[in-house]
């Protein structure tokens, strides 16, 4: 087989994966909003699909690995994000509304953070801020948004402040308690330090070749879309069907 015909196979199957990603999104937006679940898992379906998109034009069009693999081990470590967040909003069906209005809401509570910090800055883009016409109004509302939800947000019991994200504990305590804590420390951990720029991750790279990077994003995206099919009981054709099941099965065979 010429490298020309091997290239040609390995995008028609890149084509397929993005066809079964868009078509699982595509089934589960026709649900509409009234399942808070089902839009939450879509959310991340959604960034996982986009991010995966992103690593496949990454790989495409740049010849050199070192040109991007460090930006493709960020962009894995914000899908492994992504899915352990799905995985924990499902992994618990008695409390999976719950979750699905937590992570909702917990908007309130990122504007309110977001308008103080800039309200108290000295830069030329807050002052302008502070300066504006409709400040008044929009902090009346932010903060009668933030007052309605602050207390399902508290870092700790009994304290004021709001914790940082809309799941309580950190990224580790809620893959530990879907289940997932190994893939956390296996995958996820291992790229934080091309996230953070660490002298490791620039010298070396991400812990996977070039050649293998789409692979692995394919996996990741499938266990999400896993996830969506699974709470919407969705029906996929054969060969999506068998697609989904053969990169989800890689996946637990990666993390055995």
């Amino acid at each position: 087989m010429t490298d020309k015909s091997s290239a040609s196979l390995t995008e028609q199957g890149d084509d397929m994966v993005h066809n079964l990603l868009q078509d699982i999104i595509m089934q589960s937006h026709a649900l509409g909003d009234s399942d808070k679940v089902s839009n939450a898992l879509m959310f991340f379906l959604v960034r996982a699909a986009n991010t995966w998109r992103s690593i496949r034009t990454l790989r495409k069009h740049t010849k050199d690995s070192e040109g991007f693999m460090v930006d493709a081990g960020s962009l894995l470590r914000a899908m492994y994000d992504a899915y352990l967040q799905a995985e924990y909003l499902a992994s618990d069906p008695s409390r999976s509304l719950e979750r699905a209005r937590d992570y909702f809401d917990f908007e309130h509570v990122e504007r309110y953070k977001a308008m103080r910090r800039m309200l108290s800055a000295n830069n030329r883009i807050a002052k302008r801020l502070q300066q504006s016409s409709n400040r008044s109004k929009g902090e009346q509302t932010n903060e009668q948004h933030y007052d309605s939800v602050k207390s399902r947000f508290q870092s700790k019991p009994g304290k004021v402040a709001t914790r940082n994200h809309w799941y309580p504990g950190t990224l580790p305590a809620i893959a530990r308690a879907a289940g997932k804590l190994d893939e956390y420390e296996t995958f996820l951990a291992t790229f934080n330090g091309c996230v953070h720029s660490s002298a490791s991750a620039l010298k070396y790279g991400p812990p996977v070749q070039a050649e293998h990077v789409l692979t692995m994003a394919s996996t990741i995206a499938a266990e999400v879309a896993r996830i969506n099919v699974m709470h919407n009981k969705l029906t996929l054709i054969a060969d999506y069907q068998k697609l989904l099941e053969v990169l989800c099965n890689s996946s637990d065979e990666e993390s055995d």
